[in-house]
């Protein structure tokens, strides 16, 4: 049931900013008066929401994962106690690679805010 919800609110999500990307006026078409100059202040507006959502995402996300790696990682102590060591490491290991994930989500969050590749093309469709 908690994949079915998860699922839906996915596909919730990338239809609602689906559908107001292809509700936008043309950009190239209007003129420089002011609707240009909005459009581009509303693409980074969505940069930022878009941003913040993918963040949350992979948040909750790497923090289901870990948990449930700790989880397995703990049943298997209870049941082997001998093979604690061996668990501790490869729990150990999982858990950076979930963690990492998360990190490599910050990365191209950050470039999108900070360094956005589009930053010019909006600007100079713009005017600004």
């Amino acid at each position: 049931m908690g994949k079915l919800l998860l699922a839906l609110l996915v596909l919730t999500l990338l239809l609602g900013i689906t559908a107001s990307a292809l509700a936008q006026e043309d950009v190239t078409n209007a003129d420089n008066s002011g609707g240009a100059r909005a459009a581009a202040i509303q693409y980074f507006i969505w940069v930022v929401v878009i941003c913040g959502a993918a963040m949350a995402v992979a948040a909750v996300g790497a923090a289901i994962a870990q948990s449930q790696a700790a989880r397995q990682a703990l049943e298997a102590v209870a049941r082997q106690p001998e093979a604690s060591g061996k668990l501790q490491v490869q729990m150990m290991l999982a858990l950076i690679f979930i963690e990492t994930l998360a990190i490599y989500t910050l990365v191209v969050d950050l470039i999108l805010l900070f360094i956005n590749p589009f930053t010019d093309t909006v600007v100079k469709l713009s005017g600004m």
